[in-house]
């Protein structure tokens, strides 16, 4: 069913382009609404919708980096543009996905498999979100809101709060908040008025009136002016027009395209023409206004010319030719998902040695 290529294409002097996997042979991949019929690789795994030519319904499944199925078209897809307000989106996030499936009485029902296809849990969901640090929040059905990790293990969420950062988890006591672990131990008991989870660990609190920020110690931060900023951060201050940097403001000439990621964020001018700036505000790449920029992801970020895709690196060179129908966001190990006329196919990019 997958075609691996063994041979290589150089597209410049700096990269070698490999066709990886090529999946011209299924006939029946089929959207599901207007999302692509395959998706990008997270953790070595990419979705697959197919058509079921004896049901007539589209399944999904899970391929490997070797184009082999590991986990068979069964589950029921999902339009995934119709169901982020539940927050996940059908790919590996912590080496967990969410799938769904109608059962006799054709109601869906959710759950979560890891890698190989396993069940995480055999609680009945009403709703979940993907993984994120090893964590995700569910409502299991009669029971409540929980928070549960990747081995399936469920903390009762309203005994934290509604925030958390990685691990460290909110929660609220006597009208006050402190942080616990998910296993309950407490790192610092109930004393805040009130508390923000900034991104790199940095947590905002209110204490007798005084708003200040803490560090990933739990020591007060005197001068805010000396932190190293990371992209989460720069994100979490985004306001509708301007990027906040919390040493300073980055011009609101700009209107926001996509978060920062890699360091880099893209923007648009009032003109038309977009660019990429990076922590301190500076352009260090710049586009004419007929060209769109998106988010940087593992050091490569597509762009798109007259509704054709392709991928640069951060030097502004181009990796993949403007020339795709469709191109993926994520590069997982340099692999990269394009379509043309319909027919997908994974690229992978090497780096040519000098």
């Amino acid at each position: 069913m997958f075609i691996l290529f063994p041979f290589l294409r150089i597209e410049s002097k700096e990269y070698i382009i490999k066709e990886f996997i090529s999946l011209d042979t299924i006939t029946n991949l089929k959207s599901f609404g207007s999302y692509s019929p395959v998706g990008d690789f997270h953790y070595n795994r990419s979705r697959v919708d197919i058509l079921d030519e004896k049901s007539d319904v589209i399944l999904r499944g899970y391929i490997n980096k070797k184009g082999e199925w590991i986990v068979h078209p069964y589950y029921s897809a999902y339009e995934i543009d119709k169901n982020i307000r539940r927050n996940f989106d059908g790919d590996y996030h912590d080496g967990i996905a969410v799938v769904s499936l109608l059962d006799s009485d054709n109601i869906v029902k959710w759950f979560y498999i890891d890698t190989l296809g396993n069940k995480l849990t055999d609680q009945r969901l009403n709703w979940l979100y993907d993984f994120e640090d090893g964590y995700a929040s569910v409502s299991i059905y009669m029971k409540g809101v929980y928070y549960i990790n990747t081995k399936g293990e469920f903390q009762n969420r309203l005994n934290f709060g509604l925030d958390r950062y990685k691990n460290i988890f909110s929660y609220k006591k006597d009208g006050k908040y402190g942080f616990k672990r998910f296993d309950g131990t407490i790192i610092k008991k109930a004393q805040y008025d009130s508390i923000e989870f900034c991104g790199c660990g940095y947590v905002n609190v209110s204490k007798d009136g005084e708003v200040f920020l803490l560090d990933t110690l739990w020591n007060k931060i005197e001068d805010i002016n000396e932190l190293d900023l990371c992209d989460e951060m720069i994100n979490k201050y985004s306001t509708r027009n301007c990027y906040l940097n919390i040493k300073k403001t980055i011009s609101c000439k700009y209107d926001i395209l996509e978060p920062f990621s890699d360091g880099l964020g893209c923007v648009k001018e009032k003109s038309g023409a977009s660019a990429y700036l990076d922590r301190n505000g500076t352009e260090v790449i710049r586009f004419d206004k007929d060209t769109v920029c998106f988010s940087f992801n593992n050091g490569y970020a597509k762009i798109m010319v007259n509704k054709k895709y392709g991928l640069i690196d951060k030097h502004k060179e181009i990796v993949i030719p403007v020339e795709y129908d469709y191109l993926g966001n994520t590069y997982e190990d340099g692999i990269v998902l394009v379509s043309k006329e319909h027919k997908y196919k994974f690229l992978k990019i090497e780096i040519a040695s000098e």
